[in-house]
């Protein structure tokens, strides 16, 4: 195990970034639906979501197969990937500013949408799909979803739930020193249910109303060994803690004579030694799902998928916080004596009562708000502006969930309740 530790923490190390070299790396994921009854496109079919993609590769982009079908798309810095059930993840190379990843995604969607309008579809930046079933999905057709399919039949509740059913906004930024990680992800981990409060977008669940951050309570039941909050992040957040954590979780998958295997519950620590390949222990770091996690940057994994222009104010919102020292000094001393099980009160009751759950003596909108201003505070005025439409949404609607309650309550029309979650770039 001390080998493999090192290996993990040596390669920690290298990937620190220079105080000028700050970057932000999206990934953004919808699901597409019908436009009249917005049950959701299956991957397969003469107009499914490979069909899709076919129209994609036609406009440019280039195809990454498995076998004979397109299972992902790249152009430029878009690199485009499907999840399980067929939701579609936009991922963009890592940028400077929010003005470069708006610029990226509207180019992306200028591309896709007037596809979809040809075939009656919308995209839908939510949760959870909003109608159909999680047995109505088929899985892709992916060797690597089929073992992790079966595995996870064992190892949680809700596995198949977030395999087919989620769609969220992810986040990559980048630390300098040991002692910037340690900031960062210790304060990222602190903030996990303020984020999932503010973009909790899940208010369908097979169909039915559910209660609140129904996402957040799928990963807590996908796998315990890897999923939800990683404990030890409030007993040691530093480079070796978080080595110690992937070391002692199991596998999934992992090279064996230079072969990618399903090796079920071997723990990731069996299979790095003096031989292993810097491929072998990034993949290994992808084997684990916690809220937050390292892979050489710290992934923020924790917010729903959520509309444009609101899904551009995550960005604003973690670059105002975490890339201005003066924020991410002051909020880590606030929260210096946050532990693991005050954020599993907290969690818990937030399934219940949302972003009006107390946390440290104030609501979780409450914190949403001050960590607004806090955020815009560190930002120049053009990335602040991204602020805007956030606090004026969480100020009207208190939360995405809300509004789509309301909506639904008004209407009883589930796609009249969601279909604000539709994707426009005018």
């Amino acid at each position: 195990m001390e080998k493999g530790k090192n290996l993990f923490v040596n390669y920690f190390k290298s990937k620190e970034k220079t105080k000028d070299d700050l970057m932000l790396g999206p990934e953004f994921e919808h699901i597409i639906v019908d436009r009249k009854t917005y049950k959701s496109v299956s991957y397969y079919g003469d107009r499914g979501v490979e069909y899709i993609f076919k129209r994609l590769v036609d406009a440019g982009f280039v195809p990454e197969y498995e076998g004979d079908h397109i299972l992902g798309l790249d152009l430029d810095d878009l690199n485009i990937a499907t999840e399980p059930g067929g939701q579609v993840e936009l991922s963009i190379d890592k940028k400077a500013t929010v003005m470069d990843i708006e610029k990226s995604y509207k180019r992306f969607f200028s591309i896709l949408l007037p596809i979809l309008d040809e075939e009656d579809y919308d995209i839908l930046a939510i949760a959870y799909h909003p109608v159909t079933k999680i047995d109505e999905i088929k899985l892709l057709p992916k060797s690597r979803y089929d073992s992790m399919f079966e595995y996870f039949k064992n190892h949680g509740t809700m596995s198949h739930n977030m395999m087919k059913g989620t769609a969220g906004l992810q986040l990559s930024i980048d630390y300098v020193s040991e002692d910037d990680f340690k900031k960062k992800f210790f304060l990222a981990n602190v903030l996990t249910n303020i984020l999932y409060s503010i973009f909790d977008n899940g208010y369908f669940f097979e169909g039915k109303p559910t209660h609140h951050n129904i996402r957040a309570l799928i990963w807590e039941n996908t796998d315990p060994a890897r999923s939800g909050i990683a404990k030890n992040v409030f007993e040691n957040n530093s480079y070796e803690g978080y080595a110690e954590y992937l070391l002692k979780t199991p596998a999934i998958f992992a090279y064996v004579d230079g072969k990618l295997q399903a090796v079920g519950d071997r723990l990731i620590g069996e299979f790095l030694d003096d031989k292993s390949t810097k491929e072998e222990i990034e993949h290994l770091m992808t084997m684990v799902f916690p809220d937050v996690r390292q892979k050489g940057y710290i992934e923020i994994r924790i917010m729903d998928a959520v509309p444009y222009p609101y899904n551009m104010a995550v960005f604003a919102l973690i670059k105002g916080i975490f890339y201005n020292q003066m924020n991410l000094d002051a909020l880590y001393q606030l929260f210096a004596d946050v532990n693991y099980e005050d954020m599993e009160r907290v969690r818990k009751d937030m399934y219940t009562h949302g972003n009006e759950t107390i946390f440290m003596e104030r609501s979780l909108k409450a914190w949403s708000l001050a960590l607004i201003d806090m955020a815009k505070d560190g930002l120049s005025d053009e990335e602040g502006k991204y602020l805007d439409p956030l606090k004026d949404f969480i100020m009207t609607e208190s939360s995405f969930y809300d509004k789509t309650e309301k909506l639904y309550k008004e209407t009883g029309d589930v796609k009249k309740a969601v279909s604000f979650n539709k994707i426009s770039i005018d």
